[in-house]
C-alpha cells in the first residue's frame, strides 16, 4: 500500500477547492475505513479522474488499500469506456453520482455514497488472478481508445516518491495547485509527493486563462508550481512573472523538452527571484521520474537532463547493444532502477504476469554525457529523416526552427518530410526561410499550414 503513513498528518489540510472547502487527512482515513468494509482484497477499481475534491479524496483513500487502481479521464466517451470495461473487467468504480447516471449505470450500481461521490460494484464482475505487487495501471493513450496500459507496482511508486523527495524536499507547509490532470503520470506524481509529506493541494478545474485560478494561487500562497513545456508557453503569453509570489519556493518542468529560449528566460527569472527551477526527465514507465537538474545552479544547455534520481542510473548503448564508455558519444539512453515498470498490459489476462522488465528501461531516446556525467538528449531513435543519404533528427529540425521563432511540428510520412507551421506565419517566402535555416532545398520538404497545433 502507499500513503498508509498519513495518519500522522490527521489534522492537516490535504485538499482545498474553488469554494474554499477543505478536506483534512483524517477524512481520507475515515473514507478508507468505510471503503474497506465494501471491497474485496486485490480488486481492480476504476477511478474517474477529475480535478475535484471527491475524485482526489477517492484516489487517496483507495491508495491505502491493496487494490489495483486505474485512473480514467472524466471526459472518456461511452464507446471508449466500454472498450476499457471489457478489457479489464473492473470489480468497482469510484465516480460522481451524476456521472454514474449519465454514462455507466449499465455496468455498475452504487454500494457506498460519500459527498456526491460513490463507490459502485460491477454487475457482471469476473474473478481472475492479479499479481500481488501491482498498484496502478496508467493508460498509454490519452483518448483511451487503446486499452494498453503501463503496469506499476507498489515498489515502483514508493521508490520514485522517495527518490524525488531527496531533491525537492517537500514538507508539511508546502502547497501546490492542480493545473495538470492527475490521471497523467506527472500530475499523479505531484499528488503523491504532496500527500506523502502531509502537504496541501489546491484543487481546481480552472485553467491558467481563468481569473479564478490566479485568485486561488494568490489567496492560498502556492509554494511550488509544476508544468509541462506547453504550460510555460501559455505563461509566456500571460507574463511569466505571474507565478512568482512571495511564498513560491521552487518550480518544476517535465513532460518533454522545453524551447531553449523559454528555458533560459525562466532560469533567469528564477535566479533573480531566488527560486529553484528543476527540469526533470521521465516516462510513465519509470513511475515517472528518471533524472533532474536544478537549472539555476548549473550552466548547461536546454537539452541537458542532468543526472539520474537517487537509486537509479543511466548508461548508453550502441546499435549492437554494447555499453558506450566514452563521453560525448551518442547512443540509446538506458535507465536502471526500482522505479522501472513491470510491463505492459492490454487486458485482465496480462495482470497475472510477473516482472517482465527486471528494472531495465530502454528509453528510445538518444543521448550523450559530458565530463561531469550530465546527460543530454539529442533525439529519438525513430524520429529521423534521410536527405541525400544524411540522417537528420526531426527533433533537431523542430529545435532549429523554434530557435528562429518558428513554432512547428515535423513528421516523416512515406519517406517524405512534412513541416507544419501555424497560419499566423506569413506565407510569403516561408519555405525559403525554412530552407535557409535548415540548409536543405525547398524541394526536400513539404510545408503545411494549420490553424493551431492540437495540444
Amino acid at each position: 500500500m502507499i500513503l498508509n503513513h498519513i495518519k500522522k498528518f490527521s489534522s492537516s489540510v490535504a485538499f482545498i477547492d474553488e469554494q474554499y472547502n477543505q478536506i483534512k487527512y483524517f477524512e481520507i482515513i475515515k473514507l478508507n475505513k468505510k471503503i474497506k468494509n465494501f471491497i474485496k482484497k486485490k480488486s481492480i477499481i476504476f477511478i474517474i479522474s477529475e480535478n475535484t475534491l471527491g475524485s482526489l479524496l477517492g484516489y487517496s483513500s483507495l491508495a491505502m488499500t491493496d487494490s489495483l487502481l486505474v485512473p480514467i479521464n472524466h471526459d472518456i466517451s461511452f464507446k471508449n469506456f466500454e472498450i476499457f470495461q471489457n478489457s479489464y473487467q473492473p470489480h468497482y468504480l469510484w465516480c460522481e453520482e451524476n456521472f454514474l447516471r449519465k454514462k455507466f449505470k449499465k455496468f455498475f450500481f452504487p454500494i457506498l455514497k460519500y459527498k456526491k461521490y460513490c463507490l459502485c460494484i460491477n454487475k457482471y464482475k469476473k474473478n481472475f488472478f492479479i499479481n500481488d505487487k501491482l498498484k496502478l495501471l496508467l493508460s498509454t493513450s490519452g483518448s483511451l481508445g487503446e486499452p494498453k496500459c503501463v503496469k506499476l507496482s507498489f515498489t515502483n511508486i514508493n521508490h520514485n516518491i522517495k527518490s524525488i523527495d531527496k531533491y525537492l524536499k517537500i514538507n508539511q507547509s508546502d502547497r501546490t495547485i492542480t493545473n495538470l490532470a492527475w490521471n497523467y503520470s506527472y500530475g499523479l506524481s505531484i499528488v503523491n509527493m504532496h500527500l506523502n509529506k502531509g502537504a496541501s493541494l489546491v484543487v481546481t478545474k480552472k485553467t491558467l486563462f481563468d481569473k479564478k485560478f490566479w485568485e486561488l494561487y494568490d489567496k492560498f500562497k502556492i509554494t511550488n508550481f509544476n508544468g509541462v513545456p506547453f504550460t510555460f508557453e501559455i505563461l509566456k503569453k500571460l507574463k511569466l512573472k505571474r507565478i512568482f509570489n512571495s511564498k513560491i519556493r521552487f518550480i518544476t518542468q517535465a513532460g518533454g523538452k522545453m524551447n531553449p529560449l523559454l528555458s533560459k528566460e525562466i532560469t533567469k527569472l528564477c535566479k533573480e527571484n531566488k527560486i529553484l527551477f528543476y527540469s526533470m526527465y521521465g516516462q510513465t514507465e519509470a513511475s515517472p521520474r528518471m533524472s533532474y537538474i536544478e537549472k539555476t545552479s548549473e550552466e548547461t544547455k536546454a537539452s541537458c537532463i542532468g543526472k539520474s534520481v537517487s537509486g537509479g542510473k543511466f548508461y548508453l548503448v550502441d546499435k549492437k547493444n554494447k555499453k558506450i564508455k566514452k563521453s560525448h558519444i551518442s547512443g540509446e539512453l538506458v535507465y536502471q532502477g526500482k522505479n522501472v515498470f513491470v510491463g505492459y498490459c492490454k487486458n485482465y489476462k496480462d495482470l497475472k504476469k510477473k516482472d517482465e522488465k527486471k528494472n531495465i528501461l530502454k528509453t528510445g531516446d538518444l543521448a550523450f554525457y559530458d565530463n561531469k556525467k550530465n546527460y543530454y538528449l539529442t533525439g529519438r531513435k525513430s524520429r529521423f529523416v534521410k536527405i541525400f543519404g544524411v540522417r537528420i533528427s526531426l527533433e533537431t529540425i523542430e529545435d532549429k526552427l523554434k530557435l528562429n521563432n518558428i513554432d512547428c511540428a515535423a513528421i516523416l510520412k512515406e519517406e517524405n518530410l512534412f513541416i507544419f507551421i501555424e497560419k499566423k506565419n506569413k506565407k510569403n517566402e516561408m519555405d525559403k526561410i525554412i530552407s535557409k535555416i535548415l540548409k536543405i532545398r525547398t524541394n526536400d520538404f513539404y510545408l503545411e499550414y494549420v490553424n493551431n497545433f492540437p495540444r
